[in-house]
């Protein structure tokens, strides 16, 4: 073991970077998930930025190890989290720190060891199993004394759960990603379907995880029943009512065995599969389409909120939370259910394709407001980045 644990080091030990001390920087991002695309956006500026990855000993280096043996020593068997990011924090002397992962619950104990630099948590999407993980361990007393100075959220009924358990000032902006692409056009003429894949590898991962990591798996058929009922029957719907049914990819990873997914399940009809091309293609997609369908998606959940006509099929065959939570609603209401039955199905599309536009606006107005907000360009963000 001990001999396995140093060849795993010498490689960071013999790079000069190790031997380096970091400089100084305004802005510190904790994992570098997310990273790239604050820089391309011009949310914060690359040149003043340090990316901390805590993932197989990037992070070591010898001033931080030094500094945090000197100062907090105490945390380095106890929580290497906190050992490592707030030994960073004290070399770098960020004006703020950013985390995509708003999950995390070392972040928000930062504050309390090191209060000077601005805190700033960006919710990275809804989880598979809401309330999930997360919010549960909230909810326990060994996760008390949790901080941060702003939680940029997807909505005011999530910063008002976020607020329940952290000192912060939680900002319904919407999900940041989804704030970099502009709006499309409202007035689609185009009659055509869009289903938002949520599709993740079979072969890689038998299993599909929670986004929060709670110590739980599902195993992928159960997962993605759903889909087996709904496409069939939407398939069949389109080719009926004479609408193109089309299919936005999750991810570029497993396109080839997620298109074969649907071919299967849409059988003889006709249908475009959409490849992921970057972190624009799902917000062109739902924005260029006039009905939008799917079952839990965050993307789903950010299309609503960009008042497209959406629908929401949200029927996994396990734990998961109702839809629209933490707003409690209905299990089923005008545009989403949480049974996949003909008549159901029916009911739903029958809204989706017909309602009027001032019942969808009430829709939105009624829940969407209060769900998922959606802030131009993050203006909110860079409020307070300035």
């Amino acid at each position: 073991m001990m001999i396995k644990t140093i060849s795993n080091l010498l490689p960071f030990l013999l790079n000069l970077s190790f031997w380096r001390k970091p400089k100084a920087s305004k802005y510190m991002i904790v994992m570098p998930g997310g990273a790239q695309e604050l820089f391309n956006n011009n949310i914060v500026p690359q040149k003043e930025t340090f990316v901390l990855d805590l993932v197989q000993y990037k992070w070591l280096n010898f001033y931080i190890l030094l500094n945090g043996l000197i100062f907090r020593r105490e945390l380095l068997f106890k929580n290497n989290y906190l050992f490592i990011a707030l030994s960073y924090i004290h070399v770098l002397n960020p004006k703020y720190v950013i985390t995509w992962m708003d999950y995390q619950v070392n972040f928000y104990w930062l504050k309390a060891y090191k209060k000077n630099p601005i805190y700033i948590s960006l919710q990275t999407g809804r989880r598979s199993n809401e309330p999930g993980y997360f919010f549960d361990l909230l909810q326990t007393e060994n996760y008390s004394g949790l901080s941060c100075d702003f939680i940029f959220c997807m909505g005011d009924a999530h910063a008002k759960e976020y607020m329940k358990y952290i000192k912060c000032k939680a900002i319904p902006s919407g999900i940041i990603r989804g704030n970099m692409t502009a709006l499309g056009s409202i007035d689609l003429e185009k009659k055509e379907i869009l289903f938002v894949s949520q599709y993740r590898s079979k072969v890689n991962d038998p299993f599909v995880l929670a986004l929060d990591q709670k110590s739980f798996s599902v195993p992928w058929d159960v997962v993605y029943q759903s889909e087996k009922i709904l496409i069939p029957l939407l398939a069949e719907y389109c080719d009926k009512k004479s609408l193109k049914l089309n299919i936005v990819s999750a991810l570029a990873s497993a396109e080839l065995e997620e298109e074969n997914f649907y071919d299967n399940l849409v059988g003889n009809y006709n249908y475009n599969f959409i490849k992921h091309q970057d972190g624009t293609t799902g917000y062109k997609a739902v924005d260029g389409f006039k009905y939008i369908v799917g079952c839990q998606s965050t993307l789903l959940y950010e299309s609503f909120g960009r008042k497209n006509r959406t629908v929401f099929f949200d029927a996994r065959d396990f734990k998961t939370g109702p839809f629209g939570w933490p707003l409690e609603l209905d299990l089923k209401g005008p545009f989403w259910t949480n049974k996949i039955t003909k008549s159901e199905f029916e009911r739903i599309m029958n809204f989706l394709i017909n309602g009027s536009d001032n019942e969808w606006l009430e829709c939105y107005d009624s829940v969407g407001k209060n769900l998922v907000s959606f802030d131009a360009d993050n203006s909110l963000l860079r409020g307070v980045l300035q």
